[in-house]
């Protein structure tokens, strides 16, 4: 991305540089769980155009962020915490686009849900979540210092939560909303397995009770 560069000695520029092109930030995004094949990243970003994508990634292999097989380096991964601060930013400002189709998919709810945990904190005690929205699934638990942690595939344990929802109710809980009890209420989300009817998922995932 030389050729985009915006020629300052500034970490955010120099940063910007090689991840700051369009599609860049959402590729790098879908690549965190693990690496997808070409067409399973064209399919999870609709409006993304094959020309587009392989110059995306070609210039992400060379700034050292993608490896052979659209995986993500180190470096790459690195990326997560500013991904996940940009979402919640997002959240603030999510509005229908006017004008346009507005393009809803579960990964994109689930990924906004997964940005709240980021910065949530559990205090004490095990928790350790799954969440079904829609096709997307996706896992939360408690880590080191009460720091709570989201991933795909295996929970690794029993979970004390299993949640199952919809894109447009994951969306309202992510941008606050809806409560986790005005979802329930409506018939939108259900919890299975709870031991304290839901709270601690709702700590985990910033989301009101």
């Amino acid at each position: 991305m030389a050729a985009r560069s915006y020629g300052l000695y500034d970490p955010l520029a120099q940063a910007l540089d090689d991840a700051g092109e369009r599609w860049a930030l959402l590729v790098i995004r879908e690549l965190l769980d693990g690496p997808l094949r070409y067409g399973e990243l064209q399919q999870r970003l609709p409006g993304l155009s094959t020309a587009r994508l392989a110059d995306r990634l070609r210039e992400m292999r060379a700034a050292g962020l993608i490896q052979h097989g659209y995986a993500l380096t180190e470096q790459g991964q690195r990326l997560a915490p500013g991904i996940h601060a940009l979402t919640r930013f997002g959240l603030t400002r999510l509005r229908p686009l006017a004008g346009t189709a507005t393009v809803y998919r579960p990964s994109f709810a689930a990924w906004a849900l997964r940005a709240r945990a980021d910065a949530a904190a559990i205090t004490s005690g095990t928790f350790l979540s799954v969440t079904h929205v829609e096709s997307e699934s996706f896992c939360t638990g408690r880590g080191e210092l009460g720091r709570v942690t989201t991933w795909a595939g295996d929970p690794g344990a029993e979970p004390t939560d299993v949640v199952v929802t919809d894109t447009i109710t994951a969306m309202s809980l992510a941008t606050g909303s809806w409560t986790l009890s005005q979802a329930r209420n409506n018939g939108h989300l259900t919890i299975r397995t709870s031991s304290d009817d839901g709270r601690s998922w709702a700590t985990a995932h910033g989301a009101g009770q």
